[in-house]
């Protein structure tokens, strides 16, 4: 059992790491087309289908969607307001498949 423990805490320690993703680095500004963000908070990214590389941002507000293109580009595509007051502030931002 503590063999088995010990080669399982290893294996996360020396080789987990090589399997983790990136988002990359980002060069340059973002040209916003709304202005800019208003608290931005929580953001989910997706990966997969005609979407992918979108990213979902919460603000204040309204939640703003990011584009991530190949060479590190990013275009803001748009920003869906929900209206003003304190019904209407954004929390947080989730995505189903």
């Amino acid at each position: 059992m503590r063999r088995t423990l010990f080669v399982g805490l290893t294996w996360l320690l020396l080789c987990a790491p090589a399997f983790a993703q990136t988002l990359g680095t980002i060069t340059g500004e973002v040209n916003y087309q709304n202005g800019n963000p208003q608290l931005p908070s929580a953001a989910v990214v997706i990966t997969r289908g005609t979407l992918n590389g979108r990213v979902l941002v919460a603000e204040n507000l309204a939640v703003r969607q990011l584009q991530f293109a190949a060479g590190s580009a990013i275009s803001d595509v748009g920003l869906t307001s929900f209206g003003s007051g304190i019904p209407n502030i954004v929390g947080t931002v989730g995505v189903q498949p």
